[in-house]
């Protein structure tokens, strides 16, 4: 199975860092957290935003994991969507009405009109209620499409039913160039939408180290896929080559 994210999962707060206060952006944010009680801790300060949070603006929000060596290691997850304001309040669930109110926000709808919005504090577990992805999933194949040919990794993939209950992937991958730790991998995943058509920006991971990191995420995938198409290696790299699976 892929090592993809399972189980339920929480937010726990832990510090809250400025963005680049010496530059002048759009949206800036002067927040703390403060100790009310032993077990309380508030969300304090204030949002300034010179323009409306409206859906012409892109949200792109890139999450830092905290290495075992030490430090923070970026695009642990990534996610970018357009219609910044509708998609951050579907992602936000009740904590968007929250912040709403401890920031004195006049309206709940979007778009937000610009301001400067002060909290006089805000309860951190009311910030825990949101949409993100609980539960546990599995992916279910139905259709795959060709990449642009002028791509440096080709596919020619496709489904045959071998049996009722039986479907296989055969066809042939082909590497113009090493897939190792130098390239990054940038993965858009689409939704189809409720009425047709394919939504993008539903998943988008990105990372650097694309061989080392695809071999993390598919786990035993890799190495299924490694034997399928008649790889002779199950290490990084993997050389430039063309991949068969009859």
């Amino acid at each position: 199975m892929p090592n993809l994210p399972l189980g339920e999962y929480r937010v726990i707060f832990d510090r809250v860092y400025p963005c680049e206060p010496t530059k002048n952006h759009s949206i800036k944010c002067n927040l703390y957290f403060s100790k009310k009680t032993s077990s309380i801790t508030e969300l304090k300060g204030n949002i300034t935003s010179m323009i409306p949070l409206d859906d012409t603006l892109t949200l792109d929000v890139n999450v830092a994991s905290w290495s075992l060596t030490g430090g923070w290691k970026p695009n642990s997850i990534v996610y970018i969507t357009k219609n910044a304001c509708t998609n951050m309040k579907n992602v936000l669930g009740n904590v968007w009405y929250s912040l709403i109110k401890a920031f004195n926000g006049p309206i709940t709808s979007c778009p937000l009109p610009a301001g400067t919005y002060i909290t006089s504090g805000v309860d951190l577990k009311e910030l825990e209620d949101y949409n993100a992805p609980k539960g546990e999933y599995r992916t279910v194949f139905e259709k795959i499409y060709s990449c642009e040919s002028t791509n440096v990794f080709q596919y020619n993939l496709y489904f045959s039913k071998k049996t009722f209950n039986i479907t296989e992937m055969k066809g042939n991958i082909t590497f113009l160039l090493p897939l190792d730790d130098t390239l990054t991998l940038d993965i858009n995943g689409a939704s189809w939408g409720s009425i047709g058509g394919w939504k993008p920006n539903s998943i988008v991971y990105i990372t650097k180290n694309t061989c080392s990191n695809s071999k993390n995420l598919l786990g035993n995938v890799w190495y299924s896929l490694i034997k399928a198409f008649n790889g002779h290696i199950t290490s990084c790299p993997l050389p430039a080559v063309m991949y068969l699976r009859n």
